[in-house]
């Protein structure tokens, strides 16, 4: 509907203010209202949002959300020099 849309513009900005005001590198936007996603189901859906603009939505099971989520992390992480190959 017009309101479920309307709410996930709203989370989203308010995901986006959040990262800049605390100098984030990453913030994952977690409607646990939508269908789907949040307490009491198996599975979520969530959106990542990054310093540079980018952003994925990972949908699952919650396992699935969570590592999505660790690997995106992972990929944004610094690596000390020397372990650019181990983790490629």
């Amino acid at each position: 509907t017009r309101d479920q849309v309307r709410m996930a513009v709203h989370q989203l900005e308010h995901a986006r203010e959040k990262l800049e005001r605390k100098g984030l590198d990453a913030i994952v936007a977690n409607d646990v209202t939508a269908p789907g996603a949040g307490f009491g189901t198996d599975t979520n859906r969530v959106t990542v949002l990054t310093r540079t603009g980018a952003w994925q939505e990972l949908s699952g099971s919650k396992l699935e959300v969570a590592q999505g989520i660790l690997e995106l992390l992972l990929r944004l992480a610094p690596t000390p020099a020397g372990q650019q190959a181990a983790r490629a």
